[in-house]
């Protein structure tokens, strides 16, 4: 294929992989289709003779760093030469990652000031800074991990795992910092065949083929999970875990020796905004904003990037894979587009993960005395920096939603079923637990065993009804949204764009049960009711819902025709004191498919509780909001079939079979509990070669072990032992190969 014929990313892709084949190294950036941001080649482990005394330093760095010897054997450094006629080209990024870990270690390794780093690293570092075509001399994310590392086993099976990975020059040379370091290279390796697919992605627009679309699309969802759920977890404070990063350590020793020190505020540090995987994936999904503290610095990192990175995320934005999908109109592609950018920059996927492990790292290190973090964000115990940085990724994940924002599927119910019979119930006179049946046929929607439905639910006519009452209304008086309001309806079928909505149709979609903290604060900073307060005070909201808390503050004087009177700036207004309701998540019960799901199967019983008579809180019976709404459609799936409902597909981060499917697998179930674990063990079943599975499973009666007929049928084909407890019956049940049998034992 001609290089015009190329599309424009795949043409730069093409020129770096010749310009490195010609020259023999990565002078102009690492590009290639089959290592991607990586080097070609490995990193070079040792410069010529005429700089040897660099590496011999770089060697001794953890010792240097531990004796507080650094400063006197760098000053001690021959002044060697960064220049062309000095040192090879092939040399340069080894040569810039010493020079650069040395500077910052030389700052940091002392407190002590000092009057200025020595010229035997600042000389040769700005010689060499300007051959790397960047701006200014600095420590990159490419000095730091992607060109400081070596295999441990080159011969290993996929070799580029943090376990398999050394770093070429360690500064505190522990077991945190390599763990750290090395995770990030092995997220920008697994990213390759993420790149690749991209690139297949956009080629597919070019050539207006949406089906080849939908299948790299689903190419690179697998590849963000797997980014998600295994590599990114590897950076892991779990004392117990094998892979153990210990925060306080990382906080103290490692994570200083890379935060920017210089005096110019515009040189980036190596932070996550310089990964340019991320900034390809924003590109990609058509991310435009980025106004944001940290979107700010991830527009600016990407002016530092080498040239080829420069020139192919350029490349990448000649094409908009978004935009096709939304030409097409083909639901189900824009249901995988939507699937697949949420496994990216959702709540629950890599970014929203990203954010709760920084989260955790940062409150720990900096309440142990660090005081900036890479991307130059700084403040002091008091300033609580780990939760403002929290803030900031927030922000800036949200942003990548503002020209595409977030989304959800519409489906339809498509049956109820009772679960082996009307005799299944939850026992007490509860509602029978149902399965109910979730038409998603032609939504692109896919799941794997394990995964969550987030079901967006709505309040009870009943419940809407006694609120309106309790605000002297109609139920039909506007009610201006604010902007939270106009994000959440959006996700509702039908109410895209609204700006208004009708009091009634806004206390249908708002949490009304129980009262949140934010709204009972803000009721009594209006009424300073005594109650309310006494109430407030013991944490009590929770066992309220809004309609009995206005009765309470009517008794005393206070009009609720204010809240929805108010106007819209005002924090009384009924929008901004009612928010609006969130997803609920239930377990999936089915088996998912290779293909797009025709169907998901939730198992579902209603929850009903009461609140004691105390004195911030009254006796009363209460229901689950979303329990509650399920219920209705069960009860009416004929009226519920000609509505579609808002769900979200949610993979739990460590919630899933093993990837080895000869492990074997020990379940334990109560109740409706078993749900997952159906989807799982028919998916370990299917299996070839699958190890032993077996089901520890506790009811109170033989009615509430739901699903006995799949239970029956793997047991029966060698596939499951199973075993039964039940704690109010004076009988047993067990299954003898061939049936279900009941017979007397004592309650356990």
């Amino acid at each position: 294929m001609a290089a015009s014929d190329l599309i424009p990313a795949r043409r730069v892709l093409v020129e770096a992989e010749g310009l490195n084949e010609r020259l023999g190294h990565e002078n102009f950036g690492f590009l290639s289709a089959a290592q991607g941001f990586l080097p070609a080649q490995p990193p070079r482990l040792a410069l010529p003779a005429s700089h040897r005394a660099w590496d011999e330093v770089a060697a001794a760095l953890p010792e240097m760093f531990r004796a507080l010897t650094l400063r006197r054997q760098v000053d001690a450094m021959p002044l060697l030469s960064g220049a062309a006629d000095a040192l090879p080209d092939a040399d340069l990024y080894r040569a810039a990652a010493i020079l650069g870990i040395l500077a910052h270690a030389y700052h940091y390794v002392e407190a002590t000031p000092y009057d200025q780093t020595p010229a035997t690293i600042l000389q040769p570092w700005a010689e060499l800074s300007p051959r790397l075509h960047r701006p200014a001399p600095h420590l990159s994310f490419i000095d730091l991990n992607i060109y400081n590392w070596r295999l441990i086993d080159p011969a290993a099976p996929d070799p580029l795992r943090m376990e398999n990975l050394r770093l070429l020059i360690p500064i505190v040379g522990n077991e945190d910092e390599r763990r750290f370091q090395c995770t990030p290279i092995e997220m920008v390796a697994k990213f390759t065949p993420v790149l690749n697919a991209m690139l297949r992605a956009q080629e597919a627009v070019a050539r207006d083929d949406p089906d080849a679309l939908e299948a790299e699309l689903l190419l690179i969802g697998a590849g963000l999970h797997a980014l998600t759920h295994l590599s990114l977890h590897k950076v892991n404070p779990n004392a117990h875990h094998p892979l153990y990063i210990d925060p306080v350590v990382w906080g103290k020793t490692v994570a200083p020796l890379a935060t920017p020190y210089q005096p110019n505020k515009d040189i980036p540090g190596p932070s996550g905004t310089a990964i340019p995987s991320f900034t390809l994936s924003d590109i990609f999904f058509g991310r435009t904003g980025f106004a944001t503290p940290v979107g700010h610095e991830t527009a600016r990192t990407r002016n530092w990037f080498p040239p080829h990175w420069q020139a192919l995320l350029t490349a990448a934005e000649q094409i908009s894979v978004p935009e096709y999908v939304a030409r097409t109109g083909r639901r189900a592609l824009a249901g995988v587009f939507q699937q697949v950018m949420d496994a990216y920059a959702g709540e629950t996927g890599l970014l929203g993960r990203h954010r709760l492990k920084a989260y955790g790292f940062l409150d720990l290190s900096f309440k142990a005395g660090r005081s900036r973090t890479l991307g130059g964000f700084d403040g002091g115990f008091e300033d609580r920096l780990w939760d403002r940085v929290n803030d900031l990724l927030e922000d800036a994940r949200q942003e990548r939603y503002t020209r595409y924002p977030e989304t959800c599927h519409f489906v339809r119910l498509k049956r109820v079923e009772p679960l082996g019979g009307a005799e299944y119930s939850a026992g007490d006179g509860a509602a029978p637990v149902r399965r109910v049946v979730l038409d998603t046929a032609g939504t692109g929607l896919r799941y794997l065993p394990g995964d969550r439905c987030a079901i967006l639910p709505e309040n009870s006519p009943e419940l809407v009804a006694q609120t309106v009452a309790a605000l002297n209304a109609t139920g039909d008086e506007p009610i201006p949204l604010t902007a939270a309001w106009r994000a959440a309806v959006a996700l509702r079928d039908g109410y895209a764009g609204a700006r208004v909505l009708s009091l009634r149709t806004l206390l249908t979609f708002g949490r009304l049960r129980p009262v949140s903290r934010s709204a009972a604060k803000t009721l009594l900073a209006l009424t300073h009711d005594e109650r309310l307060h006494r109430l407030v005070e013991a944490r009590a909201e929770d066992q309220w819902e809004l309609w009995d808390l206005l009765g309470l503050l009517a008794e005393g004087g206070f009009n609720p025709q204010h809240l929805w009177k108010a106007a819209p700036g005002e924090r009384e207004h009924l929008a901004r004191l009612v928010p609006p309701e969130t997803f609920r998540m239930y377990s999936i019960s089915s088996l998912p498919a290779d293909a797009p799901a025709e169907e998901l199967h939730l198992t579902v019983g209603q929850l009903h509780y009461r609140t004691p008579a105390t004195e911030v809180s009254r006796a009363a019976e209460r229901s689950g909001t979303a329990s509650s709404f399920l219920s209705r459609l069960m009860a009416a799936p004929d009226a519920a079939a000609e509505r579609r409902l808002s769900i979200k597909i949610v993979h739990p981060p460590r919630f899933a079979l093993p990837a080895d499917p000869r492990l074997p697998v020990v379940v334990f179930a109560g109740g409706t509990g078993i749900s997952p674990f159906r989807g799982m063990l028919l998916a370990r079943a299917a299996q070839p070669q699958g190890g032993e599975n077996w089901l520890f499973y506790g009811a109170r009666t033989p009615a509430e072990v739901y699903y006995q007929d799949d239970w029956a049928r793997l047991a029966a084909a060698g596939r499951l032992e199973v075993r039964v407890a039940l704690s109010q019956a004076d009988h047993g049940l067990r299954f003898d190969g061939q049936a279900w049998v009941s017979a007397p034992a004592p309650r356990r």
